[in-house]
């Protein structure tokens, strides 16, 4: 009974005695095995085709993976900005709120001011015909 290594499941491929005893001549075996070497090889190659790709997949995977954990801190960095921006305009409007409260008593205090003025005046000028 002859044998051919299957590389790929790692045990003896068995090509069965009644096939060999079929064939009329021990050169139609070597014909047998060598197709079946060569359909070996075959499927070696494509197993190592599917391999590189497989390993092109995981790199790109990888990559990918990367790439996303850098989106996902940037987003965090970016949300923590946006949120400390948040405070400082919180910060800002009351500032402002607080300028415009000031601002409306000075207006007030100028007004009084214009009119005591305006009343000094006029007694000024009372007291300066009489």
């Amino acid at each position: 009974m002859g044998h051919l290594k299957n590389i790929l499941e790692g045990r003896p491929m068995e090509i069965s005695s009644d096939v060999l005893n079929m064939l009329p001549d021990p050169a139609s075996k070597g014909t047998v095995v060598k197709a079946m070497a060569s359909r070996s090889l075959m499927l070696i190659d494509e197993a190592e085709a599917k391999v590189r790709n497989m390993e092109l997949t995981k790199k790109s995977s990888e990559t990918a993976l990367r790439n996303a954990d850098k989106i996902i801190k940037d987003r965090d960095h970016f949300r923590d900005q946006v949120t400390w921006l948040q405070g400082s305009l919180s910060e800002l409007k009351n500032e402002l709120k607080i300028l415009t409260e000031d601002m409306d008593k000075l207006r007030v205090d100028l007004a009084s001011s214009k009119v005591g003025v305006t009343e000094f005046l006029k007694k000024y000028d009372h007291t300066n015909h009489a």
